[in-house]
């Protein structure tokens, strides 16, 4: 299986068993891990240059919704 489709894969199994609805901070760091393995593999992931090691640490207000993981990103320097 291709590395894309099986970092894709993971996402999906991830996301699979939570219920559409925002994901609680204590949850998120495990989504947010895998969807920063397969950003590259995603619809408009090089959109403003943000790269999957801007994810880490700084996504906030993550939220599922099938077929969509919405979330906002604290910009460098905000506190």
């Amino acid at each position: 299986m291709p590395e894309a489709e099986t970092k894709i894969n993971l996402l999906r199994d991830r996301l699979a068993v939570i219920a559409p609805r925002p994901v609680p901070y204590e949850d998120q760091s495990n989504k947010v891990l895998c969807i920063d393995g397969c950003w590259a593999y995603l619809t408009a992931s090089d959109d403003g240059g943000m790269k999957a090691s801007d994810l880490l640490g700084r996504v906030e207000k993550l939220y599922w919704q099938p077929t969509i993981v919405k979330f906002q990103n604290q910009r460098r320097g905000d506190a």
